[in-house]
């Protein structure tokens, strides 16, 4: 086995050692888990605000199916999670970014050839970028890159993964059956909320009854989902009710449930926006040293040679990087040059707009991809603070953006170009700089077990395109099934099955509001005075506690998402509580893992499938079967099977084999 935790690495197969690595059958998989990632990971970027790292379920599910091959070895297998890794990745930036351009009001629709190249060339132009970076921070600083390393030894120690794999198959094919059943035949509700008037207000309590909440609280743990649920307690019993004594009348006479989402997205919405953006920049504060250390460290690396003698230290070489960040270049000034063709710019000042803009995407691109890269390599893909940085990317863009375009003239449509463009900005960079960190994470895995980086750099790129080939379609088509956001595509849907899309909404809103003001800043500066408190509160209990803390971005997660998905995050991080009290507890906490991946997957896989149909006919009802249930009778439906899916957990956690992650 590797010597994971050594100083010195010693890969697991030797440089010297020549086994196949890009075979058809790894290609070809890797094809398929990153299109089944990215419908996924869309899914749940839009639902939830977070995204869950792919590698460990795409490895485990390789290890799987090569089995039914004689011939393979674990450099296939890494190969296919290096390409499925990239699925997760673009649909994360679609999900924050991306959507975030629709939402704004410059597109009413997902225009395929732009959300394609907009993720395409940012993140051909992030794993280009990043090469350099991998001599530097993962063969000399050795930085720990926490989930490539957690991959590596799943890998490693493949041969005892049959019963992880087996729950994360189960999981999956629960999720996906309540999933089918709770949205696609409508048997069961799949969100319960009630309200109920007191103190010459209006109260609301719900719960989301999904396994994929639960899933997914069991993966942040007790202490995130616990602070989850004070943040929407705040909202939704302090901050919500106090909004609504301005509306005492409409409180006597309205229904309750009407009035609370009126309430909630009218108002309350905009002071969880405050509330992220403060702890949005607070988090940025925190990580400044990382910031100038990785901003070194990168600046460092633009110095790399290429003497590589073994295979497991080669690189693609300096001319097919700088080729390519320059090919890249190109395209991405042409597609700003076409982007402003309807601003009424004469043909010369769109080509030096374009051309600043091109400049800012590589310098601006390249101080992002360090970060990401540094970033990741101390709190792993899932734990980047990707929103943060494109909200810096924002503040960094709009003094360039601003006095460029403003001699277009003052109009709305003027407007909305400029805050169309910045917002395309921000998306190419996020899209830098999330598969920068996701390259890392990989080559970590690889030079872990023994990879070529050369070909594991070559086949991101592949998982590259076959990912932003398939967001555009998946984005347009959740969007036609579900509405998103404040976004409805048809005046007849309900407004509460909608996917809220937060961090989406915060950019947009951070963009309107830096641009043109366009932002209820009275609700906005309370939220922001919430966080401020927040922030001192956790700065006080840091210096008197050593492990009750209160940090502002998990708090403002809570504030800002509907209560019933705090609700039932916190009912998965109390089974991942539970879990770790058990007598085995490692190996039931290990088994909780793959059982909480398996939830998230297949709900999510099944939501992706389902907005297919929706789409196609313009009716989320289309596969409902007439039961004549009253809705109180599909809520205690859908209770039964939220706890039978928990009981079900509890279960297979318990279950005698055991994941051995090391």
């Amino acid at each position: 086995m590797a010597n994971l935790g050594s100083e010195e690495n010693i890969p697991y197969i030797k440089g010297r050692i020549y086994l196949p690595e890009v075979t058809v059958k790894a290609v070809l998989l890797g094809i398929i888990l990153a299109v089944v990632f990215t419908m996924s990971s869309l899914y749940i970027g839009l639902k939830f605000a977070r995204t869950v790292a792919a590698s460990i379920p795409a490895a485990l599910l390789s290890l799987m199916i090569f089995k039914a091959f004689k011939k393979t070895n674990v450099l296939e297998n890494v190969i296919v999670q290096t390409i499925a890794s990239a699925g997760e990745s673009v649909a994360s930036m679609a999900a924050f970014c991306v959507t975030a351009i629709l939402l704004s009001g410059y597109w009413q629709e997902f225009k395929y050839l732009d959300t394609m190249l907009i993720l395409g060339l940012g993140g051909i132009l992030g794993v280009f970028m990043s090469i350099p970076l991998r001599n530097i921070m993962i063969v000399k600083e050795k930085m720990p890159y926490p989930e490539g390393i957690a991959v590596a030894e799943v890998l490693i120690s493949g041969e005892s993964k049959g019963h992880a794999t087996k729950l994360l198959l189960q999981g999956s094919f629960i999720s996906a059956l309540i999933a089918l059943a709770q949205s696609g035949f409508k048997i069961g509700s799949d969100f319960v909320m009630y309200g109920f008037r007191s103190f010459g207000s209006v109260f609301g309590v719900s719960i989301e009854l999904s396994p994929l909440s639960l899933g997914a609280g069991y993966i942040i743990g007790i202490s995130s989902s616990a602070i989850m649920l004070i943040g929407a307690a705040v909202a939704n019993f302090v901050v919500l009710p106090y909004l609504g004594l301005d509306s005492g009348r409409e409180i006597a006479t309205a229904e309750i449930l009407p009035l609370l989402i009126t309430l909630q997205r009218e108002y309350l919405r905009y002071v969880a926006v405050g509330v992220m953006m403060v702890g949005s920049l607070w988090s940025l504060l925190a990580i400044l040293p990382t910031i100038k250390k990785a901003v070194i460290l990168g600046i460092g690396s633009t110095h790399m040679v290429s003497s590589a003698r073994l295979r497991i230290e080669k690189d693609i070489s300096v001319f097919w990087v700088v080729s390519g960040i320059f090919l890249v270049s190109i395209l991405i000034s042409t597609f700003f040059y076409c982007k402003l063709s309807d601003t009424g710019f004469s043909i010369g000042y769109k080509l030096i707009i374009s051309g600043l803009f091109t400049l800012a995407v590589i310098v601006i691109g390249f101080v992002m991809s360090s970060v990401a890269s540094q970033l990741v390599g101390i709190l792993g893909t899932t734990s980047l603070p990707a929103s943060g940085l494109c909200l810096a990317t924002i503040i960094l863009f709009v003094p360039i953006i601003s006095p460029v375009l403003a001699t277009g003239g003052n109009s709305p449509m003027m407007d909305t170009t400029i805050i169309g463009m910045t917002l395309i900005f921000t998306s190419v960079i996020g899209s830098v700089l999330i598969l920068s960190g996701d390259n890392m994470q990989d080559l970590k895995t690889g030079y872990l077990i023994g990879s070529t980086p050369w070909k594991q750099q070559l086949v991101l790129l592949i998982g590259v395109i076959v990912s932003v080939v398939t967001t555009p379609f998946v984005l347009q088509t959740m969007f036609e099934a579900y509405g998103i956001g404040d976004m409805l595509p048809r005046p007849d849907m309900d407004p509460t099955k909608t996917l809220s899309a937060p961090q989406a909404t915060l950019i947009s809103s951070v963009t309107k509001g830096l641009l043109i003001g366009q932002l209820p800043w009275p609700m906005v500066n309370f939220g922001i005075f919430i966080g401020v408190i927040i922030i001192i509160i956790d700065l006080i209990l840091s210096k008197t506690f050593v492990s009750l803390r209160l940090p502002i971005m998990t708090f403002a997660a809570g504030f800002y998402l509907p209560m019933g998905i705090s609700v039932a995050f916190f009912f998965g991080g109390l089974l991942r509580y539970l879990t770790s009290k058990d007598k085995n507890s490692k190996d039931t906490q290990e088994n909780g893992v793959m059982i909480a991946s398996g939830f998230i997957a297949g709900e999510a896989i099944m939501g992706a499938l389902l907005s297919i149909p929706f789409a196609l006919y313009k009716d989320t009802n289309i596969l409902a079967i007439p039961t004549g249930f009253s809705s109180y009778i599909q809520d205690a439906i859908g209770i039964i099977v939220f706890v039978m899916s928990a009981w079900l957990f509890w279960k297979f956690a318990k279950s005698s084999k055991n994941m051995v992650l090391s």
